[in-house]
């Protein structure tokens, strides 16, 4: 048995099973084309961040861009994935998911906030999702993963569906292995069907899961849809990250890097993915990559000589980057 291609869930029932797409064998498209410039933010206590993105439309999907989409700020980061389902209703899901994108990112920035557990404001995560989802008017429904990190250091996130992001850490050796401090759990009702957020879904921010913590200097926080970690282990990320991040490469490098790899691995018809496992382990047949949109934030998290200001200062000089060239 074949597994099914992501479901729209709705009123607690998934309205339109399909059977998975043939994977076309498509030309790799370059993520070089959709990638921002990197955007350093002097840090407020000691660190600074270099951000950037990079995005891969399924190739089946290039002509409408799409159905990932995601934001950059200069503290807060979202990725958001469009569930393809709805195609066969004729509604394009990435129009909803970008335009839940730039409304998350604007409610944010809109200064709404809460207290984490060690009593520091926080953005309020989950209020800005819910503020932005009552604000959308498109059809659709998408998966949400938002992350921001203070300028010392201190994050907070939120997942809802199978999206999510990553914190990875080198070793004390130079040479050494990078390790996955941090891993976000997948949100499903059941296999290839996340919780989502949109029309007809019960689904809501608040249901989310929901991450503190504290980044340090030389980590690296990523933040993916699932076209990344259904097509890539945490482990092979991590392998493959290890060097350039040593090198010092920039944080648009890193993403356009995890971006196309796990293109590369989507297209592999024979490769043992996340994907595929997770397929074996539901009792459906499936081998290789799942060719899908790809999504990528990459965060890398340095060490600054910058002297100390209020959080709010940096903040308040955010500025808002293209979220995709759709």
């Amino acid at each position: 048995m074949l597994p099914p291609s992501r479901g729209i869930f709705s009123h607690g029932y998934p309205l339109l099973p399909l059977l998975l797409r043939q994977r076309a064998a498509s030309r790799l498209i370059s993520a070089a084309a959709f990638a921002a410039a990197p955007v350093h933010v002097a840090g407020c206590r000691a660190m600074h961040l270099d951000a950037s993105w990079a995005l891969l439309p399924d190739p089946e999907k290039v002509h409408k861009g799409g159905e990932d989409a995601l934001f950059v700020g200069k503290l807060s980061f979202g990725v958001f994935d469009g569930v393809g389902g709805w195609a066969r209703e004729g509604i394009d899901s990435g129009i909803f998911s970008r335009q839940l994108a730039q409304k998350t990112e604007e409610a944010i920035n809109s200064g709404m906030k809460t207290k984490g557990e060690d009593g520091r404001n926080f953005p309020d995560l989950v209020a800005a999702l819910s503020k932005a989802l009552a604000s959308v008017d498109e059809m659709g429904s998408c998966t949400a993963c938002i992350v921001h990190v203070s300028a010392n250091g201190q994050y907070s996130a939120l997942n809802v569906g199978d999206s999510g992001f990553r914190v990875l850490r080198p070793s004390e050796s130079q040479d050494g292995p990078l390790s996955v401090v941090v891993s976000s759990r997948q949100q499903q009702h059941f296999f290839n069907c996340p919780l989502q957020l949109g029309t007809g879904s019960k689904d809501l921010p608040e249901h989310g899961d929901r991450y503190e913590g504290e980044m340090q200097a030389g980590d690296l926080l990523l933040l993916a849809t699932d076209g990344c970690f259904d097509n890539l282990f945490d482990e092979e990320i991590a392998e493959m990250m290890a060097r350039p991040l040593s090198e010092g490469q920039s944080a648009s490098f890193l993403a356009n890097m995890v971006c196309t790899a796990s293109r590369t691995a989507s297209l592999q018809k024979k490769r043992r993915t996340p994907f595929a496992v997770s397929a074996r382990e539901h009792g459906f047949q499936f081998q290789g990559g799942k060719v899908d949109d790809v999504a990528v934030v990459a965060v890398r998290v340095l060490a600054s000589d910058e002297p100390l200001a209020e959080e709010k200062a940096c903040e308040a000089e955010q500025t808002e980057l293209p979220r995709s060239k759709l």
